[in-house]
């Protein structure tokens, strides 16, 4: 069988091509296609983040690519979101629908825990947020939709002050980044 590169990839071509595949077929190989902002946009920060948090410490817990961008403008779009151990993600919203799976580890959404093979649906405009665990979790964010963006919630001050004192309890995450790195 043949291997498709992130070259072809990129392309997710839905006709048929010289190789035989079938039209309406998309193939992906899970390798990144390049960090979600490419189809995400910059996220919206409330006014009401407590002065003087330091929220360049959470940066090093989380990474998130792009591993399928359908070429079509009403299209799919699938994102691999690693979260490192205890990473607590602030609640936010998207203006588009997302279903999600919990590929590894597992995480807490409100007080419920959803291991690994479970999901959840967040329809579009509705806070959430969530924790990864102990061992950290992989999160797969399937869309139909290949823009959106990305709403951070007005928080109390203790929540901030909790989701960067996570960060400092785990020095920031040194080397996640590079450990959970996907292929290109």
């Amino acid at each position: 069988m043949a291997r498709t590169t992130a070259d072809d990839q990129s392309r997710h071509q839905s006709e048929a091509s010289d190789s035989g595949r079938a039209a309406g077929i998309s193939v992906y190989t899970g390798a990144s296609l390049g960090d979600v902002g490419e189809i995400m946009s910059a996220p919206e920060f409330p006014a009401e983040i407590p002065a003087g948090l330091d929220l360049a410490a959470i940066a090093g817990g989380t990474v998130v690519d792009v591993i399928f961008r359908d070429d079509r403008p009403d299209g799919f779009s699938l994102a691999n979101i690693r979260l490192a151990p205890d990473y607590i993600l602030p609640t936010h919203s998207h203006d588009v629908d997302c279903l999600y799976y919990v590929q590894s580890g597992w995480i807490v959404l409100g007080r419920r825990r959803i291991d690994s093979g479970g999901g959840f649906l967040v329809l579009a405009e509705r806070p959430y947020g969530y924790r990864a665990g102990p061992e950290g979790a992989t999160v797969l964010e399937f869309r139909k939709s290949t823009g959106f963006n990305m709403v951070i919630s007005a928080m109390p001050s203790a929540k901030w002050q909790e989701i960067v004192d996570v960060a400092r309890r785990h020095d920031g995450w040194p080397d996640f980044v590079e450990t959970v790195a996907l292929p290109r």
